[in-house]
């Protein structure tokens, strides 16, 4: 369950976190090659949590945002 409601039990702020990506393309009129980077410093940014009242407090899980990718992408017209 997630809550905006700052009256909420299970309320928590996260601190904020930057994402940065980057991109580089090469093309011509038949194909282009793209090198991309997603989160490109590694930021371990939290965006929810689950709640332990309801789950157990044995059982605590947070989610964050993917961790640094790295990608070739290629494409072709024809």
């Amino acid at each position: 369950m997630n809550s905006v409601d700052p009256g909420a039990d299970i309320y928590r702020e996260f601190e904020g976190f930057p994402l940065i990506g980057a991109s580089l393309s090469l093309a011509s009129e038949r194909w282009r090659v793209s090198l991309y980077a997603e989160n490109l410093f590694d930021e371990l940014g939290l965006s929810a949590q689950n709640d332990p009242v309801e789950n157990g407090s044995l059982y605590h899980v947070e989610w964050g945002v993917r961790p640094r990718t790295i990608g070739l992408m290629l494409s072709a017209e024809y």
